[in-house]
Formats: C-alpha cells, structure tokens, sequence
C-alpha cells in the first residue's frame, strides 16, 4: 500500500506524514543521496535510492513499517524500479512518495497511488476584533486599524463572522441580510476596493443581530 503527497516544503510533508500517519510505528525516510549518504546535485531520487527501499519493504517485520521517499523529484529508472514494489507491496509496509509537484511522477505511478496535497499551515495574526464583546466601539477601533488588514486576512475575518452568526438566532430577514452581505464581502475582495469595505457592512449586520435588531451605542 501507498500515497503521494504533494508539498512545495518537503521537511514539512515529511513531519506531517510521520505525526499524522506514522506517529510511534517503526519508520524509515529515504532522500536523494548517494552511496556515500551525500545529496545528489540534481536532488532526484535515483535508482540507488529506489533499490534502498525495495530491500527495506521486503525486510520481515511483525509491526507496520512506514517508508517515506522524499525529493524535488524522481528519475524515470527510479520510478520504473518501484513499480513492482508498489503493485505487490508487502501487507505490513506502507510507502509515501513525497514531492513538491504531482507531474515530478510518471502516469504508471500516479494510477497505482492515491495522491493527497499538503499544504503548509499559516500562522493567523491575533483577531483584530472581539466577537464576543462586540458594539459601536470596538468596530469603530477597528476601521481605524484597517490598514492592517490585507485581502487574506480580511477573508479569514468574514469566515469569523460567519462561524459567529452561525451561533446566533436571526430571524429570515436577519439571515438574508447577513448572507447577502458575505456575498457582497467575497465579491469586492476579488476587485480594488479597500478590504475594509467587504467586512464593515457584515459587522453591522452581525452587531445589529447580537442587540436584537438595534444598533446601540
């Protein structure tokens, strides 16, 4: 059994594949080195790399072992040896090929494979806004520090409100004022329009939906 996963940062996909699937099972990680463990120039996995981990898969193990293989790309010979290691894998031997672009493998590899997409995760910036005291004040604090806000971070916000409007009880105008407001949110984030005009209007609605249909000082 195996899987591709596709990450521009290999280190990461690596990291990820171990504390996500692997965890405390055994495990061994195969990079594009040579016999002398040094970094091919080119950084492809070779045919060197690929016989390494045709002889770990067949070695006798009670416990599921994990074989990852990662690098910015595979040479054809390399691929080709793997195959049949891939067709008849041992049942207690999983293999993750791990590069930063789906089409580093060939069709014969990526037909017998599932293919997922790691994708790094991003730091988010402390809430500019505090949903759960929210009024006059704190919005009109926060237009005034809307130069922070870039067109990301400001899509991270309406999906803010959106979680905190889905714990509210609004009547059917309410929802439909709100929803019409996200809409027009996402649509003005695709143009030049300042991101403070996508998120103003949906804090309005939410503040107005949090007093019970006023907006109170």
């Amino acid at each position: 059994m195996g899987a591709i996963f596709v990450c521009q940062d290999i280190e990461y996909a690596i990291n990820f594949i171990v504390q996500t699937y692997v965890q405390k099972a055994p495990h061994r990680v195969f990079t594009a080195t040579n016999d002398k463990n040094e970094l091919t120039v080119s950084g492809d996995f070779s045919i060197y790399n690929a016989r390494q981990i045709i002889e770990s898969a067949y070695i006798t193990n009670d416990q599921t072992q994990h074989i990852i293989a990662a690098a910015k790309g595979y040479t054809r010979e390399a691929q080709n040896a793997l195959l049949k290691v891939l067709e008849e894998t041992p049942k207690s031997v999983m293999i993750y090929l791990i590069a930063p672009r789906k089409s580093v493998f060939l069709p014969t590899i990526r037909s017998r494979l599932a293919i997922s997409f790691i994708e790094k995760a991003r730091v988010v910036p402390a809430p500019l806004i505090n949903f759960t005291r929210l009024d006059l004040k704190s919005i009109y604090d926060f237009v005034k520090n809307s130069s922070k806000i870039d067109r990301d971070r400001a899509r991270v916000l309406i999906e803010e409100c959106f979680s905190d409007f889905c714990t509210l009880k609004a009547s059917v105008t309410q929802k439909s004022a709100f929803l019409q407001a996200v809409t027009r949110g996402i649509k003005l984030l695709g143009t030049n329009s300042a991101p403070i005009n996508a998120i103003l209007p949906i804090l309005l609605i939410l503040l107005e939906i949090k007093n019970g249909g006023k907006i109170r000082a």
